[in-house]
């Protein structure tokens, strides 16, 4: 998988699309495609509320990376890749991609921590508010659905039996937002930047016939990008870098001690905010992988949440380390499938 995001004004992701087991890619693998990815709050999402302001948009992208750090569970068997490019916005990316055949446009989250696709789907017995027309599976030549006995099946995390055999999945989020239903094959076509558009055979999916949560936001679905994890979790889908608690609090200790500037308050979640209207030096971090040492520059770790508050762009989450996507910006991270690294 490949990862690239630019400074403002010219940033972009490159980012692999982690397809399932029995995957087949309709394009000559050594050149790969290229393929937007549309910010959570620009214009051309359908997130986007013009009434919104800064500080709302950051307390809320706050919010959503606290409650979607629960759900890293399960673990798949990953093959091939694709190659897209994404701007930078606040809180998550989307991605517009085409189901079926014919191909039925929807808009779905990117989440590199996640590992099924989804999308609300006909007929459905309770879904979160959709602008854009549910997906119908019926309409669809190419959908198939999945047996209990399929391993697509028996490696995805709470999967039950229905009365005809077929497999269905739950997953449930830690705002209580849900998805269930049936899971599937099916072509995904993705219009790119680069080529003509590619059509992705027998992609594992859910298609989600009772849907919903809290939030009632206008979601299509997840394209969920994620391989199972090690003991940090690179993750598009969560805005922060969290760790637990105890090296939390010395890493901000760390870091506090070494800045000589005001501080301020800021919303709600994190604890080290910063008066921006003076500029400060900020202490180098690196980040110790195996293998590679990772220096992160001042807009991987601070992060302007009003227009003279600064705020330290970690913070401490029960006993998961996420690395989120503010820690990926002006950085090439590739991963490596086969060898798992």
């Amino acid at each position: 998988m490949t990862v690239i995001v630019n400074p403002p004004s010219l940033l972009h992701l490159v980012s692999t699309i982690l397809l399932l087991s029995s995957l087949n890619l309709t394009l000559a693998q050594t050149t790969g495609f290229s393929v937007e990815l549309i910010p959570r709050d620009s214009p051309k999402s359908p997130f986007y509320n013009p009434m919104e302001t800064t500080s709302d948009r950051v307390t809320n992208a706050l919010r959503r990376s606290f409650s979607s750090v629960g759900r890293f569970k399960s673990s798949f068997v990953l093959t091939e890749w694709a190659q897209s490019d994404i701007t930078v916005g606040s809180g998550e990316y989307l991605m517009n991609i085409s189901i079926g055949t014919p191909a039925f446009d929807t808009v779905a989250i990117v989440d590199t921590a996640s590992d099924l696709i989804w999308t609300q789907c006909k007929p459905c017995s309770q879904c979160s508010q959709q602008v854009a027309p549910l997906f119908d599976p019926n309409q669809s030549s190419t959908y198939q659905l999945i047996s209990c006995n399929a391993s697509q099946c028996k490696n995805l995390f709470q999967t039950t039996c229905s009365s005809n055999n077929s497999c269905q999945y739950s997953i449930n989020y830690p705002d209580d937002s849900y998805s269930n239903g049936d899971l599937a094959f099916d072509t995904i076509t993705l219009a790119t930047t680069t080529s003509p558009t590619v059509s992705v055979l027998e992609i594992v999916i859910g298609c989600g016939h009772n849907n919903g949560g809290p939030s009632k936001e206008r979601n299509s679905g997840v394209i969920g990008l994620g391989g199972g994890e090690g003991n940090i979790i690179i993750d598009l889908g969560t805005t922060l870098i969290l760790f637990p608690s105890g090296i939390y609090w010395e890493l901000e200790s760390a870091v506090a001690t070494q800045i000589n500037a005001t501080k301020v308050q800021g919303p709600e979640g994190l604890s080290l905010f910063y008066d921006a209207k003076t500029e400060f030096v900020i202490p180098n971090i690196t980040m110790h992988f195996t293998g590679a040492d990772v220096k992160l520059q001042r807009l991987n770790t601070f992060f302007m949440v009003l227009d003279t508050v600064t705020c330290f762009a970690f913070g401490s989450f029960r006993q998961h380390s996420v690395y989120g996507n503010l820690a990926q910006i002006n950085f090439l991270i590739g991963y490596d499938i086969e060898k798992k690294t």
